[in-house]
């Protein structure tokens, strides 16, 4: 799914395909406990990735590897730089020992980008990029985002849009608890499931339901919304912030990150939290902040 948006996004390219850590989410567990317990394999997939890009500038010879996130994406024979906003990992009572696996990782590349501003006071993440420890090597590169800041005058003809995306079983479950809440919702909705994903079992009149975009689509659709509700994953911030939107953050329970952002872009950017335990909601609708 990924290679295949990709293509849509940019021709020309080359693919090579590469296994994931193959992370699984529990409905019960919080998401950094989960994680926890899945290290000895994590650790494990990050050796076979790191054996794998030797391998492949062995036989390639690129002059610089950029890892989205992924430890054992780097080499010594070219220029190794990661990707992350998490330089400071919030994971319960595990986040000073996490903390110091993660800043001895990170150190083993040649550099670290931080999508974020380094001013403290404008900053997109808080306290997830801007850790106590120093990490050597690190420069901040600002916000990222595949939209447009310039494309925001559009007329309003999407009354809800919401944005589904994340691991299941909480996609599908975040999924149920929204039609409940809207189904006898009288505006337009619009749904993107960010995939694709099984037919809803009750899909009402005024419901159009989307999966996976291109950009330009997608962008479209986020201007066109008058409300907007989505997970408070970092790179749907930064898009939405790009496009001077607001949106009703309900983080994936559990996911220590998402729950920070959430919070976060509440108090500092006047987007609204809710938890997902609090659905289905009578006055949910009241909750959601305009975009205008």
């Amino acid at each position: 799914m990924q290679q295949s948006f990709i293509e849509n996004e940019i021709s020309g390219l080359h693919y090579d395909n590469l296994s994931g850590y193959n992370i699984h989410y529990s409905a019960i567990l919080p998401f950094w406990l989960s994680i926890i317990f899945q290290l000895p394999r994590v650790i494990k997939s990050i050796s076979i990735e790191n054996r794998w890009v030797a391998a492949y500038c062995n036989q390639h010879h690129p002059d610089v590897v950029i890892s989205d996130n992924r430890y054992g994406f780097r080499t010594k024979s070219a220029y190794s730089i990661f990707i992350t906003h998490q330089v400071n990992i919030r994971a319960g009572i595990f986040t000073p020992l996490i903390n110091l696996w993660n800043k001895k990782q990170i150190t083993k590349f040649n550099f670290c980008w931080i999508p974020d501003f380094e001013d403290s006071n404008v900053s997109l993440a808080g306290s997830l990029s801007h850790p106590k420890m120093e990490i050597p090597h690190c420069q901040y590169i600002g916000l990222l985002s595949r939209f447009s800041s310039d494309k925001r005058n559009k007329e309003k003809t999407i009354d809800l849009l919401i944005l589904l995306s994340g691991p299941e079983p909480q996609r599908g479950l975040f999924e149920k608890l929204l039609i409940v809440n809207f189904e006898s919702y009288k505006g337009s909705v619009t749904l993107i499931c960010g995939g694709n994903y099984p037919p809803l079992a009750i899909q009402p009149n005024n419901w159009i339901i989307k999966d996976l975009l291109c950009s330009q689509d997608l962008e479209s659709l986020l201007l066109s919304a008058r409300k907007i509700i989505c997970r408070s994953g970092y790179s749907t911030l930064m898009d939405l912030h790009c496009l001077g939107l607001k949106a009703l953050l309900i983080p994936t329970p559990g996911q220590t990150e998402q729950e920070y952002l959430a919070e976060y872009w509440e108090k500092h950017f006047q987007f609204r939290k809710l938890a997902q335990r609090e659905l289905p909601l009578r006055n949910l609708l009241s909750l959601i902040p305009e975009n205008v």
